[in-house]
């Protein structure tokens, strides 16, 4: 295999294990946050993305590579969508606005694209795209159909729409979100730009795609976001950070046995760090339940104080 195609195989395998970690990290932040929720879907985008076209460049035929470069488009575009129905998701958060017609009107978009896939896969109709042959460094490579230009187009426009929302209402907001908004918009931008470099090889342009080694900016920047401006709870990220930290040396433990003991010994540790490791993220998220629930009491608490303390001055 030529240099070239190895260094962008090796992306792909840094985008599944960034977007992995990325994905599994959000699943737990996000027990009962909308946002996080939303952005927890932006790394299983990744992560089908780029897994589908490391297999599609290893199938053994070419119909067989074909229908897997056709399962990363789902990827691809479905990326865009997570992203904003996110981003407006947290504009939400920050203003008094409504983004919920968007967000129909994107997911009727996704519809109408996953049926042109579904035809280009079950009807060869050639929309999306066309067919594989040999290019650059590829045994096979995906010619694009009619129409991909427009879900280029839609995918960048995607982003395009939430900065513009974010930057609308910064100068609205405190301080802590705008940095929020900064960190955002940055942590973004570099993998959005880096990942559809990719698609220069579909128009003939002998240019490595080094650009994929920038979605872990994606992965590191909201970890940084998160815990130095506190987008979400930082104590039960906390938690989750070390249980994911212990469980991937575990894993690492078993990967690399020696023997067949040896394996069967580290298996069971490992099963037994993620049965424990998951009692102790449930624990600190109730924990965190029930503090935000007793603030939620002390505030009533203290307003019916307040309000029984001027009822009292008043009758003096």
């Amino acid at each position: 295999m030529h240099q070239y195609a190895l260094i962008y195989i090796i992306s792909l395998v840094t985008n599944v294990v960034a977007g992995g970690v990325g994905a599994l990290f959000l699943f737990f932040t996000a027990y009962d946050n909308i946002v996080a929720r939303a952005f927890g879907r932006i790394p299983i985008g990744l992560v089908w993305w780029s897994l589908a076209i490391f297999l599609a460049i290893f199938a053994p035929t070419a119909e067989l590579s074909l229908l897997a470069f056709q399962i990363s488009m789902f990827g691809f575009f479905f990326v865009g969508l997570f992203f904003f129905d996110f981003g407006t998701h947290f504009v939400e958060s920050c203003a008094p606005v409504s983004y919920a017609p968007q967000r129909r009107r994107a997911y009727a978009i996704a519809a109408i694209f996953s049926l042109f896939l579904l035809s280009d896969i079950f009807l060869k109709t050639d929309f999306v795209l066309a067919n594989v042959s040999p290019k650059l460094w590829f045994p096979y490579w995906p010619d694009r159909g009619i129409f991909f230009e427009v879900f280029l187009f839609i995918f960048v426009l995607s982003f395009h729409m939430i900065y513009v929302y974010l930057f609308r209402i910064r100068k609205q907001v405190s301080a802590l979100v705008k940095k929020q908004i900064d960190f955002i918009f940055w942590t973004t931008l570099i993998p959005v730009i880096g990942g559809t470099s990719q698609f220069l090889m579909w128009y003939g342009v002998p240019l490595i795609p080094l650009g994929g080694f920038s979605i872990p900016v994606y992965l590191f920047g909201l970890i940084y976001n998160i815990t130095r401006f506190h987008l979400f709870n930082v104590k039960v990220i906390t938690a989750e950070l070390s249980t994911i930290t212990i469980w991937m040396v575990m894993l690492a433990r078993v990967l690399i046995s020696k023997d067949q003991p040896e394996f069967f010994l580290n298996l069971g540790i490992l099963l037994l760090t993620l049965f424990f490791g998951l009692l102790t993220i449930r624990s600190v998220i109730t924990e965190v339940k029930q503090k935000d629930s007793l603030e939620q009491v002390t505030k009533e608490l203290d307003h019916a104080n307040k309000n029984l303390a001027d009822l009292n001055s008043n009758l003096e």
